[in-house]
């Protein structure tokens, strides 16, 4: 496992990011363990709300949106998925939506609902 480098490497560090890039529900209280991380990237599969459990509220989320969600899903797939992710990071006070890595079949009309599912939550928070 590499987990005992990465702590290693962490405490030399006054603070830290972590990426995973895929599945991690499985290592979650192990990267809850890593010293002075503030950040971090959790691969599509994670269970964001088992990460919101056990991860510190002061690690900022960055979950990455999945590439495959991206290219083979409806635009109703992609909103729900956006939404769910945007109320999560909402309710840790913010985070980052790490969308990268897209097929150059995606629709873009996917992209699109993406973006426009983003503006929706971060119209719904203002006063």
């Amino acid at each position: 496992c590499v987990l005992p480098t990465n702590h290693a490497i962490a405490r030399e560090f006054e603070a830290c990011g972590y990426h995973s890039c895929g599945p991690s529900t499985h290592l979650l209280d192990e990267f809850a363990k890593i010293p002075e991380m503030d950040a971090i990237q959790l691969g599509p599969g994670t269970d964001l709300r088992a990460a919101h459990q056990s991860l510190p509220d002061s690690t900022q989320f960055q979950p990455l949106i999945d590439p495959m969600l991206m290219r083979d899903g409806t635009g109703d797939d992609v909103h729900r998925r956006i939404a769910e992710t945007t109320a999560l990071l909402l309710e840790r006070g913010g985070g980052t939506l790490c969308a990268w890595s897209f097929d150059t079949d995606t629709p873009l009309t996917n992209v699109t609902t993406m973006y426009e599912t983003v503006a929706e939550a971060q119209f719904a928070r203002e006063p």
